[in-house]
């Protein structure tokens, strides 16, 4: 498998389908890339409603074929619910990645300090 180089542009492109395809699932909060977006598309979301595992699971499927779609090419994407993610990786994510998908400030402000406070207690 080659190595695409995007440009700025075409990340901006990207996260603008990612963020139209967000937009209409009711029940994500929070979106983020993260990764280095060169041999696939790393999203991760937070849900306003808690998650098992296995439907965490059949949504995150629901989500990458929506994105795929929506994006129009064969890519590789992965998408992540952050809630189910060990704490480590929300926090890694929320500090590297880039938010491209905010319903509520308030939303993001909550969770984000919730991530951090629980990473200082380590």
């Amino acid at each position: 498998m080659g190595i695409t180089v995007m440009d700025e542009n075409d990340k901006d492109k990207i996260s603008q389908v990612i963020k139209e395809v967000l937009l209409k699932f009711d029940n994500v909060d929070l979106g983020y890339i993260f990764g280095s977006l060169l041999d696939e598309l790393n999203v991760a979301v937070v849900t306003s409603e808690r998650l098992q595992p296995y439907d965490g699971r059949k949504f995150a499927t629901k989500l990458t074929n929506f994105i795929k779609k929506s994006l129009g090419h064969n890519c590789r994407v992965n998408v992540k619910i952050l809630q189910l993610s060990p704490v480590s990786v929300q926090y890694d994510i929320i500090r590297k990645g880039k938010l491209i998908f905010c319903k509520s400030n308030l939303r993001r402000v909550m969770y984000e300090m919730d991530v951090i406070s629980k990473c200082s207690n380590y």
